[in-house]
């Protein structure tokens, strides 16, 4: 949901649409649990619905994604995401430098570095 088709290779709504958990519904609902975008989101999800027996479910419509995108942005759910993944990169590059393996260590640091480039 927060990026565009082009950088991920899926639907920003893909995940929703699959009815995956996610930081980004995790933060939503901590923020606004209790809202009229809640019960919105929740009826949202409930009426996804499999349209193949692959297991691929319907397509939000325009309005659906652009509710949605609105409600994150309300109530500021995208940078919490952003600052909830540089919180736990920190806490990844503390722990990296107690690592015994330089190669691992090294390893690990340029994935952290290379997620950090995304968080930001």
């Amino acid at each position: 949901l927060v990026v565009e088709q082009a950088t991920t290779g899926k639907d920003s709504f893909q995940d929703f649409r699959d009815q995956r958990l996610t930081v980004l519904l995790f933060l939503l609902w901590d923020r606004a649990g209790h809202t009229a975008d809640w019960r919105e989101v929740t009826a949202l999800w409930r009426g996804l619905s499999p349209t193949r027996g692959s297991g691929d479910y319907s397509a939000l419509l325009p309005h659906e994604r652009r509710s949605l995108m609105h409600m994150l942005e309300r109530h500021g759910v995208i940078p919490a995401a952003f600052d909830f993944a540089r919180q736990h990169l920190d806490a990844a590059e503390e722990q990296l430098q107690a690592l015994p393996d330089a190669t691992l260590r090294v390893g690990l640091g340029r994935f952290v570095h290379g997620m950090r480039a995304h968080a930001t």
